[in-house]
């Protein structure tokens, strides 16, 4: 396993017992998008947007872009089952975990989406629905 991106500190965070705080950590943000394979391309769609934003919240990137690649985002199977679960939920669509690994980006998991229950791919409503595991 190789990390997606490397964060470079001046000191690592300690508690006062002199171990290593991992709440400060995680407040440290990621570096914009890294180095991707495909130049940003913005959601077009209401079902893009909210992928896109789920994504990068899982991802811990932003912004996350609808010809990003699931896998260059440092997606892993894990994240890929929470996004699988999130979707069932919000959409009532069953996405194979197969088929996001053979079409890891938002634009062809929304095609996906959208394929699967047209008139029922609206992810409106709870707006602040977290992804599910959260």
């Amino acid at each position: 396993m190789v990390p997606g991106t490397l964060v470079w500190l001046e000191a690592v965070p300690l508690t006062a017992n002199g171990k290593v705080d991992r709440d400060a950590l995680s407040a440290y943000e990621p570096p914009g998008r890294g180095d991707l394979s495909s130049d940003y391309r913005g959601p077009g769609t209401p079902v893009e947007q909210w992928l896109a934003e789920m994504w990068g919240d899982l991802a811990r990137t932003s912004p996350v872009g609808v010809d990003d690649d699931f896998f260059e985002l440092d997606g892993h199977s894990l994240m890929a089952v929470r996004i699988i679960v999130e979707i069932s939920a919000r959409t009532g669509v069953e996405i194979d975990p197969q088929e996001l690994y053979a079409g890891p980006t938002i634009a062809e998991l929304a095609g996906l989406i959208t394929a699967g229950a047209p008139g029922q791919a609206d992810t409106g409503g709870d707006e602040d629905r977290k992804p599910a595991g959260e």
